[in-house]
C-alpha cells in the first residue's frame, strides 16, 4: 500500500486540479450540457456587453426648450431657430448669394443684436468684426497635396470679453464654418456648429458674471474649400495674436454626440479643462491618433490653426450616420432631438471655466502627449504620457514576476506557452485567409459593400467566421499528450503575453492609446490571481466567474471605444475612392479586433467537449448571411429611406476641353459628360439598375497632366476610374494668358500670367522632364516637394477660389531646366479648369437629364467645367 501524500496546495497545482475537475466531468449528460453551457454563458456575456455598450452610447440628454429654461442655460430650441434659417438659405458653397450674403448678414444682424443685449447689462463687452481674407499656403493633405490660393472669402468675427480689458490679454478661440460642401444643405456640417455657438454668444451677453478673459468666436465662411477662411484669420487677424488655445466644431455626420477627436499639440491643460468642465463628456484619444494618422481623407481647420498659429487647441465633431456627410440629406430634422443640447451645455461649461480661470496665462504642463478616454459619458479620465509610462512599468513587472512564478520549475509549461503563441498565431493568419475569401468572393459575384446599409451583415460574414475558424483550428490542431489545465493555463498566459508585448510596443513608441492594453492586462491578472486564491470549491463556476469579471470591463470600455471608429469607418467607405476594395479592408480589421479581443476567452476551447453544435450553428449563421449578401435585398449596400439613407456619391460634371501646342494652335478639343465614381463599386450597381443610361459612356485611361481631367480636388491617387460619353460643348469663358517671359539665369525663366474666370478654380502645373518648378508667386514663393516614387511627383495643384468678388489672378512660374533653356522646346504644361458649382451655370441640359433618371439612392454632384491645357 502506498503511503498517501499530503495535497500540494500551490496556486499551480490548485488551477491544475480546479481546470481538470471541469475538464472531466462525471456523467455523460453532464458532458453534453457542460460544453453548451459554456459557450452559452460566454454568449450572454458578450450579447450583454454589447448591448450595454450601444445603449449607453445612444443616450442623449432632453432637449430644453423656451419655456423650461432657466436663466443662463444653453437653450436647444432657439439654437434650432438659427439653424433652420441657415439652412433655408440653400446650399452655401462659396462664392455663392446664400453665403457670401444671405447667411453673412443673418449672422452679423443676430451678433449686432447680442452687442445691443450686452450694452443694456454693462458687464461684457462684445465686439464685432468682418473681414475679407486673401492668401495662399501649401497643404499636405490626401495623397498627393497640393496649393491653395482664395481670396476676398468671408469671416464674422466676434469677441466677448471683460470691458477692461488688456492690450495683451490672453483669450481663447471658438471657430465653425458656414459654408457648405457641393449640393449639401450643411446643417451638420456645419450650421449646428454656428448656431450652437450663437446660442452661447447669447447666454454671454445677458450674463451677470464677468469674464477674467475674453473668447473670440470665428465664423469663417470658407472651410469646405480646404481650411481657406481659417488660414485668412490666423495670418491677417489682430485678434488672433493673442490667443492661448482654441476649440474647433465640426461634422462628420449627422447629430448625435459631438467627440473630442484631436488635443494639443502637447498642452495637457485644455483636455484637463474639457474634463473637469463639461457634463457630457465624450472623447479618446484612440481616435486622435487615427485621425492624425492620414489614414482617413479629411481634415479640419484644426490642422490650420496648429500649424500656423502655433497654437494648441481641440477638435469635436458629430460623426454618428456619417452617411449623410456632404449629400442632400444633411438637413436640420434628422439630427435627433437632444444632440445640440449637448454640445450647447458643453460648450458653455468649457468657454465659462476657460475665461474664468486662469489657465490661459498659466498653461500648465505645455509639454507632453496626453492620454484621455471617457467612462460611458460619466467622467473622463485624464493622465499625461509620464504617467501612463509608470503604471505600464509596474504592470510589466507584476508580469514578469506572474510569469516568473509560473515558469521557473516548469519547462514543460513554458515549452506548451510557446506552442499555443505560435498556434494563435496560425489562427489568426488562417482567420484572416478565410475571411479574405469570403471578400473575394463577395468581389467575383459584384456584391461589394453589402454591409453598407444593413451593417449587422459585418457580424455574419466576417466575425462569425473568425469565431468559426478561431474554435476549429485550436480544437483540432492543440498539442497532444499535454494535459486540459495546462492547456488552458497556458492559454491565459498566450493572451497575457500578447497584451504585455503590445503595451510594452506602445509605450516604447509613446502611444497615449496605451490605456487599452493597460485594461487587458490588469484585469485579467487580477481576477485569475483572486479566483486561484479565494476558496476551493465550486471551481467550475469560479473559472466562469473569474474568466467573465476579469474580461467585462476591459471589454467593455474597448467595444466602447473602438465602437465609435467602426460608426465613423463605414461611411467612409462610400467615399474613400476605388483603388482599395473596402470588403478586404473591413475583413482584416473585423477578424484581427475579433481574434484579439477574444484571446482570454479561446483556453474554453480547451475545457470543453467538442463544440460540434456550436460550430454548426456558427457555420449556419454565417452561410445564411453570404446568402443574404449574394441573392436578397439586404445585400444592395445603397438606400433612399430617409430615416436612415445611404446613398451611393457620384460626381457628373459636363466639360469642355481644349488642348493647345507648343506654337499656340489647338491641337484637339472635346466635350463631354464625365462620371466619377467616389466608392469601390464605381458605376456598377448604376449599371445593374439602369444599363440603357451608361450605354454610351467608356471607361477613359488615366494619362497626362492629373488624367486631362478637371479634378476639383487632388483625389487621383483616390479614384481613377473616370468615364465619359460625347456631349454639347458648354460655353466657355476662361481667360489664361502669358502676360510675358523674363529669364532669371541661364536655367531658369520666369513666365507671367493673368488668369480670368469664375469662383472656383485649378491650376495644373508639371514641368517637362529633367525640369523643375523652383518658385512661384503662390504660398510665399514655396513649391511643394513631392517624393521621387509619386507617380505625379513633376505635378502641382493649385486651389484657387473667391468670395465676394471676383477679379483676375495675376501670378507667375519660375521653371528651372536640366540644360541652358533652348527656344521652341517645351519646357512645362500648364492647365486651368474652371468649375462652376452653383447658380444657374452649374447644370447644363445633358446634366439635367441625366440627374433626373439616375436612382434616387444615389447622391450626385454634379456642375459643369471648362479644361485648356497650354505647353509652354
Amino acid at each position: 500500500m502506498q503511503r498517501r501524500q499530503k495535497p500540494n496546495t500551490s496556486v499551480g497545482s490548485q488551477s491544475s486540479r480546479n481546470v481538470a475537475d471541469i475538464s472531466r466531468p462525471k456523467k455523460k449528460q453532464d458532458r453534453k450540457l457542460y460544453t453548451e453551457c459554456v459557450y452559452i454563458v460566454l454568449l450572454v456575456v458578450i450579447v450583454t456587453v454589447s448591448t450595454l455598450v450601444y445603449t449607453i452610447d445612444e443616450h442623449l440628454p432632453d432637449g430644453v426648450t423656451i419655456a423650461t429654461a432657466h436663466p443662463g442655460q444653453f437653450v436647444e430650441e432657439r439654437a434650432r431657430v438659427h439653424l433652420d434659417k441657415i439652412v433655408s438659405f440653400g446650399n452655401r458653397e462659396v462664392g455663392s448669394v446664400a453665403n457670401e450674403i444671405l447667411t453673412r448678414d443673418y449672422i452679423m444682424n443676430t451678433l449686432t443684436n447680442y452687442q445691443h443685449q450686452a450694452e443694456k447689462h454693462a458687464v461684457n463687452n462684445i465686439e464685432v468684426d468682418l473681414q475679407m481674407a486673401s492668401g495662399s499656403f501649401n497643404l499636405a493633405f490626401l495623397l498627393d497635396g497640393f496649393t491653395s490660393v482664395y481670396g476676398n472669402v468671408t469671416n464674422v468675427i466676434v469677441r466677448v470679453g471683460p470691458r477692461t480689458e488688456s492690450p495683451n490679454q490672453q483669450a481663447l478661440m471658438v471657430n465653425a464654418h458656414f459654408d457648405s460642401a457641393i449640393q449639401a444643405p450643411g446643417a451638420s456640417d456645419d450650421a449646428t456648429s454656428c448656431a450652437v455657438m450663437l446660442e452661447v454668444i447669447n447666454i454671454l451677453s445677458v450674463s451677470n458674471l464677468p469674464l477674467k478673459h475674453s473668447v473670440v468666436f470665428l465664423f469663417n465662411g470658407a472651410e469646405e474649400t480646404v481650411l481657406q477662411a481659417a488660414h485668412g484669420f490666423i495670418t491677417k487677424h489682430k485678434w488672433s495674436r493673442n490667443l492661448a488655445g482654441f476649440v474647433n466644431l465640426e461634422a462628420a455626420g449627422s447629430g448625435g454626440k459631438e467627440v473630442v477627436f484631436q488635443s494639443g499639440p502637447d498642452n495637457p491643460w485644455l483636455i484637463k479643462a474639457y474634463a473637469q468642465s463639461v457634463p457630457h463628456p465624450f472623447g479618446s484619444v484612440i481616435a486622435q491618433e487615427i485621425f492624425q494618422s492620414g489614414i482617413i481623407p479629411s481634415d479640419t481647420d484644426f490642422r490650420i490653426f496648429r500649424d500656423h498659429g502655433h497654437i494648441p487647441g481641440l477638435d469635436l465633431a458629430y460623426f454618428v450616420n456619417g452617411y449623410r456627410y456632404h449629400t442632400r440629406y444633411d438637413l436640420p430634422q434628422y439630427i435627433p432631438a437632444g444632440s445640440i443640447q449637448r454640445a450647447g451645455d458643453n460648450l458653455l461649461a468649457l468657454v465659462k471655466h476657460l475665461t474664468q480661470s486662469d489657465e490661459l496665462i498659466d498653461k500648465l504642463y505645455r509639454h507632453g502627449n496626453m492620454a484621455f478616454f471617457d467612462l460611458f459619458g460619466v467622467a473622463m479620465v485624464t493622465y499625461p504620457m509620464r504617467v501612463a509610462n509608470i503604471y505600464a512599468v509596474l504592470l510589466l513587472v507584476c508580469v514578469a514576476i506572474y510569469f516568473n512564478y509560473k515558469h521557473r520549475t516548469n519547462m514543460l509549461s513554458v515549452k506548451t506557452t510557446c506552442m499555443l503563441a505560435g498556434l494563435s498565431v496560425l489562427t489568426c493568419v488562417v482567420c484572416c485567409l478565410v475571411t479574405v475569401s469570403v471578400a473575394v468572393l463577395l468581389t467575383v459575384l459584384h456584391c461589394n459593400m453589402s454591409w453598407f446599409t444593413n451593417t449587422y451583415l459585418c457580424v455574419g460574414l466576417y466575425v462569425l467566421p473568425t469565431i468559426l475558424t478561431t474554435i476549429v483550428v485550436m480544437h483540432y490542431f492543440k498539442p497532444q499528450q499535454v494535459s486540459v489545465r495546462l492547456l488552458e493555463e497556458s492559454q491565459f498566459n498566450v493572451a497575457l503575453l500578447f497584451w504585455a508585448t503590445s503595451l510594452a510596443v506602445m509605450i516604447v513608441y509613446q502611444r497615449a492609446s496605451s490605456y487599452l492594453p493597460m485594461l487587458w492586462v490588469a484585469f485579467p491578472l487580477t481576477t485569475r490571481y483572486f479566483a486561484y486564491t479565494t476558496t476551493n470549491k465550486g471551481w467550475g463556476v469560479r473559472y466562469l466567474t473569474a474568466l467573465c469579471v476579469g474580461y467585462v470591463p476591459a471589454a467593455m470600455l474597448t467595444v466602447y471605444s473602438l465602437m465609435s471608429v467602426f460608426y465613423m469607418l463605414i461611411p467612409i467607405f462610400g467615399r474613400s475612392g476605388n483603388n482599395i476594395n473596402p470588403d478586404i479592408i473591413l475583413a482584416l480589421i473585423l477578424t484581427v479586433t475579433t481574434h484579439t479581443l477574444l484571446l482570454y476567452l479561446t483556453g474554453v476551447v480547451y475545457v470543453t467537449e467538442k463544440p460540434i453544435r456550436v460550430c454548426v450553428l456558427l457555420m449556419c449563421v454565417s452561410v445564411v448571411s453570404v446568402l443574404l449578401a449574394v441573392f436578397t435585398p439586404v445585400g444592395f449596400p445603397y438606400t433612399a429611406d430617409t430615416n436612415h439613407p445611404t446613398p451611393q456619391r457620384l460626381i457628373a460634371q459636363h466639360v469642355s476641353r481644349r488642348f493647345y501646342s507648343l506654337d499656340g494652335s489647338v491641337l484637339s478639343e472635346d466635350s463631354g459628360l464625365w462620371l466619377q465614381p467616389l466608392d469601390y463599386n464605381g458605376i456598377h450597381s448604376l449599371k445593374q439598375h439602369q444599363p440603357e443610361l451608361l450605354s454610351q459612356f467608356t471607361l477613359k485611361p488615366c494619362h497626362g497632366l492629373y488624367c486631362n481631367y478637371p479634378f476639383f480636388l487632388p483625389i487621383r491617387s483616390l479614384s481613377k476610374s473616370l468615364y465619359s460619353k460625347p456631349s454639347a460643348p458648354i460655353q466657355q469663358d476662361t481667360v489664361l494668358k502669358l502676360d510675358g517671359q523674363t529669364q532669371i539665369d541661364t536655367h531658369t525663366r520666369r513666365y507671367q500670367f493673368h488668369l480670368e474666370g469664375d469662383d472656383h478654380m485649378n491650376l495644373y502645373v508639371e514641368a517637362a522632364e529633367g525640369n523643375t518648378v523652383t518658385s512661384w508667386s503662390f504660398s510665399d514663393g514655396v513649391v511643394p516637394v513631392k517624393p521621387e516614387s509619386s507617380e505625379h511627383s513633376r505635378s502641382s495643384f493649385i486651389v484657387i477660389c473667391r468670395g465676394v468678388t471676383i477679379y483676375p489672378l495675376h501670378f507667375w512660374i519660375d521653371i528651372t531646366t536640366a540644360v541652358a533653356w533652348q527656344p521652341g522646346e517645351a519646357v512645362f504644361d500648364i492647365a486651368i479648369a474652371n468649375h462652376h458649382i452653383h447658380g444657374d451655370n452649374s447644370m447644363s441640359a445633358e446634366l439635367k437629364q441625366f440627374h433626373t433618371r439616375v436612382p434616387d439612392w444615389m447622391n450626385i454632384y454634379y456642375w459643369q467645367s471648362e479644361y485648356i491645357q497650354y505647353k509652354y
